[in-house]
C-alpha cells in the first residue's frame, strides 16, 4: 500500500478550495458522471409465446462496460444463454452475460466495436417445454467512461466499482480482460498498481491513499482508495503481465462530495 504524507498538502487544500471544474472538457462532455443520466428501467426483451415468458430488464441505457440486468423466466423456460452481439460487414462482437449470485442480477461487458458502422443485438438462445427456442433483438449500446482499451497490447481494463466516486475510502474494482477471436477471456495473472491524480492547475496537483487491487476471481482485481477531494480526477491503472506494463488511464471523472 502506497501511503502519502498530507500536512502541508491539506493547508494549501483548504486555501485553494476544490480542483478545477472539468465540466467543460470535450472529455467529460462525451463522458458523463455515472448515474447523471439514469433513467428508469429498459425493457430490453418481453417474449409471450406458447404459454412461456421471458423479460430482460436493464437498470438504465446500455453503455460500454458493466450494466446490470434483471432477468425473468416462466417455468415454461429449461435453459438460456442470454449474449450481447456486436456485427459489422467484417467482425462479430460477442459477451456473454455473467450472472451474478449474490444479487440474483446479470452483468455484461460491452466492448467498444472495432468499426463505427454495425450494430448491437441482443440474443438468447435457449430451450422450453415446446422445444429450442431463439431470440434476437436489437439494442442501443453508448460509449462509456468507464472501458478502456490498451495503447501498445490488447488488455481490456472496465472500471467496475465505485460507480458513483465520492470522497472517503471505498472499494476500487476493475475487470481485465483480453478479446481472443470474439470471445472475452478474463485476466487471471495480471499485477496491478494505481496512481489516482488530481491536477490543482499552474503545474501543481497531488494524489491520495489507496491500495493496489489484487486479483479476487474471474478477471476482477479489487483494492480500494480514498478521495480527500470532490472534483475531477485522473485514474492510472498500471498492469503488469509477462513482463510488460501498460499503463490504462480513466482521464477527467468526476469525485462528488460525500
Amino acid at each position: 500500500m502506497r501511503t502519502f504524507r498530507f500536512t502541508g498538502l491539506l493547508l494549501l487544500l483548504l486555501v485553494a478550495g476544490c480542483a478545477p471544474d472539468i465540466s467543460e472538457t470535450e472529455f467529460y462532455k462525451m463522458h458523463p458522471v455515472p448515474g447523471d443520466n439514469a433513467s428508469d428501467d429498459v425493457v430490453l426483451i418481453d417474449h409471450v409465446e406458447a404459454g412461456t415468458q421471458l423479460t430482460l430488464v436493464a437498470e438504465e441505457p446500455l453503455g460500454w462496460g458493466f450494466n446490470r440486468f434483471r432477468i425473468e423466466a416462466s417455468e415454461g423456460w429449461q435453459s438460456f444463454t442470454p449474449m450481447l452481439v456486436f456485427e459489422t460487414q467484417t467482425r462479430i462482437w460477442r459477451s456473454p452475460i455473467e450472472p451474478i449470485m449474490t444479487d440474483d442480477s446479470g452483468v455484461v461487458y460491452a466492448v467498444p466495436p472495432m468499426e463505427d458502422d454495425g450494430t448491437w443485438y441482443l440474443e438468447i438462445d435457449g430451450s422450453t417445454t415446446e422445444g429450442p427456442k431463439s431470440l434476437r433483438t436489437p439494442v442501443a449500446v453508448s460509449e462509456d467512461i468507464w472501458v478502456r482499451e490498451g495503447d501498445s497490447s490488447d488488455l481490456i481494463v472496465a472500471w467496475v466499482a465505485p460507480t458513483t466516486p465520492m470522497t472517503g475510502n471505498d472499494a476500487f474494482e476493475v475487470a481485465i480482460y483480453r478479446n481472443e477471436n470474439g470471445a472475452f477471456v478474463p485476466v487471471t495473472d495480471a499485477s496491478l498498481d494505481l496512481y489516482p491524480y488530481m491536477d490543482m492547475g499552474g503545474g501543481e496537483g497531488h494524489s491520495t491513499p489507496y491500495s493496489a487491487p489484487v486479483h479476487t476471481g474471474n478477471g476482477h482485481y479489487r483494492g480500494d482508495v480514498n478521495f480527500i477531494m470532490s472534483g475531477g480526477w485522473d485514474m492510472t491503472v498500471i498492469v503488469t503481465k509477462d513482463g510488460q506494463t501498460e499503463n490504462i488511464v480513466f482521464a477527467g471523472f468526476t469525485v462528488k462530495q460525500g
